[in-house]
């Protein structure tokens, strides 16, 4: 809702209007922010995607704050001009957000649609209550089942990342492959059968070829694959990805991929020092990379590694 004063001057009579506006009726109808856990006091991106009820949007003055407990994400969404629009009625999109380290723990996540007078000159009094958009969980390092052994990685290469996790010799891993869709990386694997005797030995992990990544942080997730044995039946079901840390991909450039946009800016509602970080505008639809780096597409062959002696 957004309530502006006016004075309209009428020969020598000077009167006082009160207009009352609904909120932008063309704000996004939907909203959901990825991913769903991050790793505690570590700066990461949030994504928010959903349906819009304009075509091709644009989105611009993004900000998260922390407020009450809740993560309020703000943002102005406007129509991007020079797009011919089919007669659907609403546009998936996809806007990022910068957000500084939190302290571990659960945070309900709000998207807040700003309308434009609020950047006017004399900008309007604005009450838009703030949307759902999904529960964000944030853990400490040391909570974790699976890390990564190098935290932080040069943008625009392709680099070999370790994932520990509590892997054991004598186990058969295979279909190692790396999916990327921004803002999280996720490692899968399949843990087969014992590859004969017994062995409790620690091994320092399995090695992932990354792919060549865009500048920024994203979080790093496991994804074990349930074992199929020859001939059975295999389940459809997978086990739910498992958060392994937060990887700072740096470079001079902000994205290899695409140029960056505007800059996202995080306020805390505390009084702290606004925290500035660039915005990324990249492909998120995610690519499926496997373990030598190359783009998996249609049936390959699985890509196992034995080890017996403790090396990945």
């Amino acid at each position: 809702m957004r309530i502006g004063i006016r004075m309209i001057r009428t020969g020598a009579i000077c009167a006082a209007v009160t207009t009352l506006t609904m909120a932008p009726a063309d704000a996004a109808a939907t909203a959901s922010s990825s991913p769903y856990w991050v790793q505690a006091h570590h700066a990461f991106t949030l994504a928010l995607t959903g349906e819009s009820q304009m075509c091709v949007p644009e989105f611009s003055h993004q900000e998260a704050a922390l407020i009450g407990g809740e993560l309020v994400l703000s943002v102005l969404e406007q129509q991007r001009i020079g797009y011919m629009c089919t007669n659907a009625t609403s546009w998936p999109y996809r806007t990022e957000f910068t957000v500084p380290g939190l302290d571990s723990g659960n945070y309900p996540v709000k998207v807040r649609w700003r309308s434009a007078c609020e950047f006017d000159p004399a900008p309007c009094p604005v009450a838009n209550d703030p949307q759902p958009a999904g529960t964000l969980r944030v853990t400490d390092t040391a909570a974790l089942s699976y890390h990564i052994k190098s935290p932080t990685v040069p943008a625009g290469q392709s680099v070999k990342l370790l994932l520990r996790g509590g892997f054991r010799c004598g186990i058969r891993y295979s279909d190692l492959t790396v999916d990327t869709a921004r803002p999280s990386l996720t490692l899968s694997f399949t843990a087969g059968q014992a590859s004969g005797g017994e062995c409790d030995t620690i091994v320092p992990g399995l090695e992932f070829t990354l792919p060549p990544l865009s500048a920024g942080v994203w979080q790093v997730y496991a994804a074990p694959m349930p074992y199929c044995a020859g001939g059975a039946v295999c389940p459809l079901l997978r086990m739910a990805p498992q958060l392994a840390g937060a990887l700072e991909v740096k470079g001079s450039a902000l994205n290899t991929l695409a140029p960056a946009r505007e800059a996202h800016r995080a306020v805390f509602a505390d009084g702290r020092a606004g925290f500035r970080a660039p915005g990324f505008r990249a492909d998120w639809r995610g690519v499926r990379r496997d373990a030598a780096g190359r783009r998996a597409a249609g049936p390959r062959e699985a890509l196992e590694s034995n080890l017996p002696g403790g090396k990945p």
